[in-house]
């Protein structure tokens, strides 16, 4: 009897290439969920920053004019370059009367290191962020 010669191939299997792709897809979906935290994170950070400057202006609008502005708008004359508008295409809550404002932003992560009066109910939302003078 002749023993047969097997050539030995160097090639991968369907299980094996089917075993990395599963993998590769599974390695890519959690990546995608842990950024879409971070993107919202990212967005608050710039609605408070935001917030910031635009309760800048208004400290430099009320020395020089004695009274808050009645909107936001009537900052970006001298006060500011431009007003902010948040990430998200919306815009920030402004009411001023009395001599004093608030001024507050609707954002999509809850964040308890927040400065201001962070959860009060100056916008609609399930998170808030809300300052005054």
């Amino acid at each position: 009897m002749v023993a047969k010669s097997r050539s030995k191939s160097r090639a991968f299997t369907l299980i094996e290439v089917l075993t990395v792709i599963a993998i590769i897809g599974i390695l890519s979906s959690v990546v995608l969920v842990s950024m879409s935290g971070s993107q919202k994170k990212g967005r608050d950070g710039r609605r408070i920053s935001d917030i910031g400057q635009i309760q800048l202006a208004l400290s430099l609008y009320y020395d020089v004019n004695n009274s808050y502005p009645p909107n936001t708008s009537s900052l970006a004359t001298n006060f500011i370059s431009a007003v902010p508008q948040d990430p998200s295409g919306g815009s920030y809550y402004y009411s001023q009367g009395g001599g004093s404002y608030v001024l507050g932003a609707s954002l999509e992560a809850s964040n308890a290191a927040l400065p201001g009066n962070a959860g009060t109910s100056c916008v609609s939302g399930q998170y808030a962020y809300c300052v005054r003078p």
